[in-house]
């Protein structure tokens, strides 16, 4: 086709993307303006430069230009009425064979689209001068607008409504020196470089099977002491649960929170601020100094458990920790007994299986143990546990006990487990379970009661199969791949349990 012919039509098309009706002075009552990034697929940042074209425009209006959210956040008119501010996205759907297009898009605070644009330039030589071009023209309206600030034409901002429980930081308190609170019920104020978070102060407290955070203290004049600002609620996952939040606006949205060593509540916010990605929370009360009268809590219950790497990830039952408001760890090795703190990681209470890991600053050294998670089972295969049983009454040194496997499923032909003639007994639970390759076909779990059945059957234990082992364990974010064994071969057991008992833990739940 004819290059003057091609021109022809860029023009023409040029001249109806930019047609609209907006009427002079359509900006008047808005002072400010937010111009969204540009963030392309290829995670580039504006590379044509085209955002800087629409500030320059709005700057020759007279309006104020913001290109960081963050700082809105310090502005009491906006925070007062959000109607003052206006939100700006530009973008280029891309480059076909005639032009290059850009697109500008206004939307006012109630999220409506005010002004709508398409620019266009033939496609020459230089596509970043393209784009720049087009967006020029998308925002020929914009400058041509005629605009001169109008308090009187600013819109008032609806604030939505949300839940006031009248609770105050005094009766939270009461209620969490009264109550058996869960870890997660407290007072927190929000902390880190977050603008967005700084200014909050807020309680959580359980109303039935969920938790509501609530407004003690803002800098933002329209949350009120009392407010809902998230309702959250427990997940299948330890200390990681589901949350609607509250925005500044007070609009919601839906994301996740965990909770660390239960004193620091994270909230996700990638995908509404990929430049803010959590919003921290400290606890500041109650502390576990208050909680506590006692400095050295009684025990609830022990059980076993074994290493699974070098970052101290422990593995074992979901109901040895369970209730657990203090972990303690102890290794056993001929160069004596090593104890640590713990946290609960990951629990997948329909296995029962769990995973704990050794606190960062106990100045752990472990090692990758020399064993691997192996899936392959068969029944009449020889297979051993290392674990702690009764040991207030046995002594804390792990114990030996071998068998083989029986049925590759467990009771009523569960595929989850399998069953043994280990003799298990309590205190086992949670303790790994060798093939004589030195490598984890399972956990030991439990043994066939007596009481339930009516009759007494000795040595019938069951295991649950290390595939869920690796399940769970999967779902650690950036956990390092467990490595196959190297070490190991067909030793005899005595020399198997000298490899691998360093690795295997005595675990104590307060």
């Amino acid at each position: 086709m004819n290059p003057r012919i091609l021109l022809l039509i860029a023009v023409v098309l040029s001249f109806y993307s930019s047609f609209g009706q907006y009427s002079s002075g359509f900006l008047d009552g808005y002072k400010y303006v937010l111009i969204a990034p540009m963030i392309y697929e290829n995670g580039a940042n504006d590379p044509h430069s085209i955002t800087p074209v629409a500030m320059n425009a709005f700057i020759e209006l007279g309006m104020e230009v913001y290109m960081d959210p963050e700082k809105i956040l310090k502005n009491e008119e906006i925070s007062k009425n959000p109607c003052l501010l206006i939100r700006c996205i530009i973008a280029h759907p891309g480059v076909s064979l005639l032009a290059n297009s850009a697109t500008v898009s206004v939307y006012d605070c109630s999220n409506k689209r005010i002004y709508y644009e398409k620019g266009m330039s033939t496609m020459g030589m230089d596509p970043s001068g393209d784009f720049r071009i087009a967006t020029k023209k998308a925002l020929k309206k914009i400058r041509k607008s005629g605009y001169r600030f109008d308090p009187h034409k600013t819109q008032e901002f609806d604030w939505p409504e949300v839940e006031n429980t009248d609770e105050t930081e005094e009766s939270l308190k009461g209620y969490f020196d009264s109550a058996d609170i869960h870890p997660i019920e407290g007072i927190y104020k929000s902390f880190g470089e977050s603008e967005t978070m700084r200014n909050y102060r807020i309680g959580i407290k359980r109303y039935g099977r969920e938790f509501k955070a609530i407004i003690l203290k803002s800098e933002q004049s329209h949350w009120k002491i009392g407010e809902v600002k998230a309702k959250i609620e427990m997940s299948s996952i330890m200390n990681v649960y589901s949350v609607e939040w509250f925005m500044s606006n007070k609009t919601s949205v839906e994301t996740m929170a965990h909770l660390e060593e239960e004193s620091v509540l994270y909230i996700d916010f990638e995908k509404q601020n990929p430049n803010d990605k959590e919003a921290k929370f400290l606890k500041l009360y109650p502390t576990n100094l208050h909680t506590s009268e006692s400095s050295s809590p009684s025990k609830k219950s022990s059980g076993s458990g074994f290493l699974l790497n070098s970052d101290g990830v422990i593995a074992t039952n979901a109901h040895v920790i369970e209730g657990a408001n203090t972990i303690e760890v102890r290794f056993s090795s001929t160069e004596g007994a090593r104890t640590y703190k713990a946290k609960v990681l990951l629990k997948d209470e329909t296995n029962d299986v769990a995973l704990i890991e050794v606190l960062a600053d106990s100045n752990s050294n472990f090692k990758n143990p020399p064993y691997r998670l192996e899936n392959d089972i068969n029944a009449g295969q020889k297979v051993f546990t290392l674990g702690f049983p009764l040991n207030e009454i046995m002594g804390s040194n792990f114990k030996v006990s071998d068998g083989i496997v029986n049925s590759v499923t467990g009771l009523r032909d569960d595929v989850r487990h399998f069953q043994s003639s280990i003799a298990v007994q309590p205190g086992n639970s949670g303790g790994p379970i060798f093939n004589t390759k030195g490598n984890v076909v399972g956990i030991a779990t439990s043994r066939l009661n007596e009481d339930a059945i009516g009759t007494s059957i000795e040595n019938v234990s069951y295991g649950i199969k290390s595939s869920y082992i690796n399940n769970i364990y999967r779902m650690i974010p950036g956990a390092p791949s467990l490595k196959p064994s190297t070490e190991l071969s067909e030793l005899e057991l005595e020399a198997l349990v000298k490899k691998v008992s360093d690795y295997v833990c005595l675990i104590s739940v307060y």
